[in-house]
């Protein structure tokens, strides 16, 4: 399959999905807001991963609550509240 065909299947896939599990996400944010919000170097920010609904976890500070990401994360939760 081209890039084009398994972006199109992809997005078959979304479309027929009646729970909407697909997430599509830009991984420059994310990246720029992990080395300037938690200050993890590029080599860690590149590294991150996602898990459960939309939670960062990365090989060098983890994924458990208290560290950096976690703090980052909830601060982004609670400006959404406003």
């Amino acid at each position: 399959m081209t890039p084009h065909e398994v972006l199109r299947y992809t997005m078959d896939c979304e479309r027929k999905d009646p729970n909407k599990r697909f997430a599509f996400v830009n991984d420059i944010p994310r990246i720029n807001g992990l080395m300037k919000y938690t200050g993890l170097s590029y080599e860690d920010a590149v590294s991150y991963t996602m898990i459960g609904c939309n939670e960062i976890c990365s090989k060098t500070n983890g994924c458990n609550p208290g560290t950096k990401i976690s703090k980052f994360m909830n601060r982004g939760k609670k400006l959404l509240k406003h």
